[in-house]
């Protein structure tokens, strides 16, 4: 009875041990696809954000160049405003001081036709 059991004990003992065995090998496979399953998806993450940082980068420079263009014509425009401006202001301050130069040269002649 004691042999019987010793054996059957035996017999389990090395079930139990197959078991653990078999579960043990499957956990692991399981693992090994999950990691590279994980691995991959990372991959792909990595992949788009780079894409999308890439494309935000071309975008900004874009933007910066459009940007940079419209304030070169607004300074020319302004320049362009400024310098007709001066050459108005220019022009009128030219007639009015010839002008004052035929008010001043009448009246010194009606004063000195006076005398």
């Amino acid at each position: 009875a004691l042999e019987a059991h010793k054996k059957e004990a035996v017999a389990a003992l090395e079930s139990h041990k197959s078991e653990t065995a078999k579960s043990f090998e499957a956990n692991q496979q399981a693992l090994e696809a999950h990691k590279k399953e994980a691995v991959a998806a990372l991959e792909s993450h990595k992949s788009e954000t780079a894409k999308n940082f890439e494309a935000n980068q071309q975008a900004l420079e874009a933007h910066k160049k459009a940007a940079a263009a419209d304030l070169d014509a607004h300074k020319k425009e302004a320049a362009a405003a400024l310098e007709s401006h001066k050459s108005e202001t220019a022009k009128n301050f030219e007639a009015n001081q010839q002008a004052l130069e035929a008010h001043k040269k009448a009246a010194a002649a009606e004063l000195d036709a006076h005398k």
